[in-house]
């Protein structure tokens, strides 16, 4: 799970990055909070503009990498950073996610619940003590 507010650029690629999962369906969704527009590329034209040019093959390449650094990253925060650090760490990268996504849906993406954010959000000093500069 991740958020993308204003623009996405997402791929998903889950069903490229390990060989044994080609063919199936990706495990990835995409849930929309406000209007929003999709393209969606079909696998097999996918691959034919990758052997038409050599480019897009490169940028498929790249967005893999991408969305596999990203997974790495939310893994390793969830299993290494206390929930003040993730809130803190999320506050200073979107500051305007808090007003765009229901606080269930940020509860959800930092491991907790909705009520362990509302203490955050209210007891914590974090958000007038942070430099968002």
């Amino acid at each position: 799970m991740d958020f993308y507010v204003t623009w996405l650029l997402l791929c998903s690629t889950g069903s490229n990055l390990r060989p044994e999962y080609n063919g199936l369906p990706s495990i990835y969704s995409l849930q929309a909070l406000q209007h929003t527009q999709v393209l969606l590329i079909k696998k097999d034209n996918l691959l034919r503009l990758y052997q038409q040019c050599a480019k897009y093959e490169t940028i498929g390449r790249l967005m893999a990498e991408l969305v596999a650094h990203r997974a790495t990253e939310i893994a390793m925060s969830l299993a290494s950073e206390k929930p003040e650090e993730r809130y803190r760490n999320l506050l200073k990268k979107q500051p305007d996610l808090f007003q765009q996504v229901p606080q269930k849906f940020i509860a959800n993406f930092l491991g907790m619940t909705p009520e362990r954010l509302a203490v955050f959000e209210g007891g914590w000093p974090f958000r007038s003590d942070l430099n968002l500069s």
